[in-house]
């Protein structure tokens, strides 16, 4: 048969025809180089978040006196940069210059392609550096007296966490697909876990325990669980929680009773792995392709579907991979009517 035409540009091409020429973002950074890991460091930045705040001066975006934002500025990016170098000394590579850039490279891309953007949440409004290379828009973390080292401290050496929601999480996935390349960009598999609850309703199936049973069982559990507040002292994912459980509710002990394989079986199947769903956001942009650094699945066992890694924070970090959080789904309306 015939085949079929290719498909011309993608979601973010026939937007970008829809909504006609970009308009540049305030503090737009350079353009970025191939991979996240070798765009230009500090200097950059400092360029970059140093003409971002001449511009939102001129605005009038910020309106207190020029010395406070400057002494503000010189402030954040020395802690930047401090970070950052003994980041290098540690681990050989630096991370939060690079990172500040990529993440306003495609923030920015999404506000200038009608994609509608939140402000941003969490610690980054506290950011001036954030604001004034276009992380962040419209929060003046000095006027609302806002502590940046929420944000990023020298005394706590963790990776700056920024999250952002979009109208059009899909756009911005294709975009950064395009610019890194599809064998850089994966998503992220959150790995479901049986948990005690779960353990008994599914075991009670396989028992041909009554439905109705079953039902009755998982509710005298969360009411022993919610009256002694076990979830304060055992994790999901410890036998112990469901024997603690046990211990303490007669109702749980009757079910024992009756049924005294349940609750033997259910125990051996607490923290085993269910299945494996999508993350609403997490993003993994890597500087090399996929699967040299980190493992790969493919989800649904489809070898032609996008590539998920179930990789942990610290490995994640530790191959220096750029991870990305930006929300969509039931926020977007809300960004979209403010």
């Amino acid at each position: 048969g015939r085949e079929a035409p290719p498909r011309v540009g993608g979601r973010a091409q026939r937007r970008r025809r829809a909504h006609g020429p970009a308009r540049r973002s305030p503090g737009r950074p350079a353009p970025a180089a191939s991979a996240p890991g070798v765009i230009e460091g500090y200097a950059t930045l400092e360029r970059n978040a140093r003409a971002g705040m001449e511009r939102l001066i001129k605005r009038g975006t910020l309106a207190l006196p020029r010395e406070v934002y400057e002494e503000r500025m010189d402030r954040e990016l020395g802690v930047i940069r401090e970070m950052d170098a003994k980041k290098r000394r540690t681990e050989g590579y630096g991370t939060w210059p690079e990172f500040l850039l990529f993440t306003a490279d495609y923030a920015c891309w999404a506000r200038e392609h009608g994609v509608y953007v939140g402000p941003g949440r969490g610690s980054a409004a506290a950011s001036l550096v954030c604001l004034c290379i276009g992380i962040t828009t419209g929060i003046d973390p000095l006027r609302y007296r806002l502590i940046f080292e929420r944000f990023l401290n020298p005394a706590r050496v963790s990776s700056p966490d920024i999250d952002l929601d979009f109208s059009d999480q899909i756009a911005v996935i294709e975009y950064l697909e395009s610019k890194y390349g599809k064998n850089r960009v994966v998503r992220i598999s959150a790995p479901q876990y049986v948990k005690p609850k779960s353990a008994l309703r599914q075991v009670a199936m396989v028992l041909n325990v009554p439905y109705v049973e079953g039902i009755m069982l998982g509710k005298a559990f969360d009411r022993v669980d919610v009256k002694h507040e076990l979830y304060r002292e055992f994790k999901d994912l410890d036998p112990k929680y469901l024997d603690k459980a046990l211990e303490l509710s007669d109702e749980l002990k009757d079910y024992a009773e009756r049924y005294p394989r349940l609750f033997s079986l259910a125990r051996r199947f607490i923290g085993t792995l269910k299945n494996h769903s999508t993350h609403p956001a997490g993003v993994l942009v890597l500087l090399r392709p996929a699967g040299l650094e980190i493992p790969l699945m493919r989800v649904g066992g489809d070898a032609a579907g996008a590539p998920y890694t179930d990789g942990t924070r610290v490995r994640i970090y530790a191959t220096g991979t750029a991870a990305s959080w930006g929300t969509g789904g039931a926020s977007a309306p809300v960004i979209i009517n403010t």
